[in-house]
This record gives C-alpha cells, sequence and structure tokens, in this order.
C-alpha cells in the first residue's frame, strides 16, 4: 500500500516491521510532521533506522490533507503596460429597476493596462450581436487589440470567433473552471453592473 521508491537507500534499507511501528506512531500521534516526528523519537532515543526511516516516511493520508502548494491569483497571470494591448470581455446581465423580471444582456468592455471600462447594453445574445456590439463600441475609436480574452460563453463563439480572426485580433478564452483568470473584468462588471441597475 505504501510506495517507497522514492525514499532514499538508507530508508529503504530499515526491516519492514520497523516500518510498521513508525507508521504506527505518526498515526497515534496525530498525523506530525517528519520533523516533529523525528524530535519526538530523538527525544524517545529511538534507533538511528527508525529515525532515518521516520524523516523520510511518506503517509498517503497527510498527503491526501495537504494544502494546495500555490493558490491560484485572483488575477490574469499577465498585466499589459500598453492601451489596447489585452482587453477582456463579459457578459454581463443588469436588472431593470423598475421591472425587475427584466433581464437585459451588456457587453462588458475592460483595457486591463489602464482599467478603462466600456459598458454596451445588447439587443441580442447572440455572437453576431456581441461581435457588431464590440465593433462599434471598441474597434471604432481604439482600434484593434492586440488580444482579447474572454469565458467560454456561446456568445464568444461562431461568428464572434470569425470576425475576431478576420480582424487578426488574437483570441484566448480561460478553462471553464478558472473564472479568477478573468477576474478583474468580472469584477468591473460587477461595479458597473450595480451603478448601471
Amino acid at each position: 500500500a505504501f510506495d517507497e521508491s522514492d525514499l532514499p537507500p538508507e530508508a529503504r534499507r530499515v526491516p519492514e516491521r520497523y516500518k510498521r511501528l513508525v507508521r504506527a506512531a505518526h498515526r497515534n500521534l496525530g498525523h506530525p510532521g517528519n520533523y516533529a516526528l523525528v524530535r519526538c523519537m530523538k527525544v524517545a532515543k529511538c534507533s538511528p533506522d527508525l529515525i532515518q526511516y521516520a524523516r523520510f516516511m511518506k503517509c498517503p493520508t497527510c498527503l491526501r490533507k495537504q494544502p494546495p502548494q500555490r493558490l491560484p491569483r485572483s488575477t490574469m497571470p499577465y498585466r499589459p503596460t500598453r492601451f489596447n494591448a489585452i482587453v477582456g470581455l463579459d457578459i454581463k446581465y443588469v436588472y431593470d429597476a423598475s421591472e425587475p423580471k427584466l433581464k437585459i444582456p451588456c457587453l462588458n468592455i475592460l483595457d486591463l493596462a489602464t482599467c478603462f471600462n466600456i459598458f454596451v447594453p445588447l439587443a441580442a445574445e447572440d455572437a453576431k450581436s456581441v461581435a457588431a456590439a464590440f465593433k462599434w463600441a471598441w474597434l471604432h475609436w481604439a482600434g484593434k487589440p492586440e488580444k482579447i480574452v474572454t469565458d467560454q460563453g456561446s456568445n464568444f463563439h461562431g461568428q464572434f470567433q470569425e470576425c475576431m480572426t478576420m480582424l487578426g485580433i488574437r483570441s484566448r478564452m480561460i478553462g471553464i473552471e478558472a473564472q479568477w483568470q478573468n477576474g478583474m473584468v468580472e469584477r468591473h462588471g460587477a461595479v458597473m453592473g450595480d451603478i448601471v441597475a
């Protein structure tokens, strides 16, 4: 059950019955880290072989319960320094204050270098309408960005992708389970949605 092929030779040399004793002590002490286990064993004057095994032992329970090594950042892994280098797009829904059941789709456009934000109400949510709104609200005055970043919504596929390809704009879609990569656009869109509603 224990894969010890990556342990150093001096730890693998320890007889199996002694390894079981060290693993039992580790469990009974409440799964302390290797350093704490070695310290306890030195205080108890255990055999150097047992201490050597405890130094490198890997407990499957401890490995499963281990916290993630690196937490994902809440922003994109890159931050441009020039206007119109990278532009983030997202669809945000706002509700009319006078008519709460009326849901209005809006295109949120954010320049990631300057945080300049444009919020455009859409007539429809399809890819063609989103492409037309992006052309009207951004491309006409700011020119084409080097790259756009979007989520994987259906409104950024099909005709929208074709339009961006024809214009020579590189496109990056973030993963479905990685909304944090577009976090800056999401946060600015939430603020704009609160202002408009």
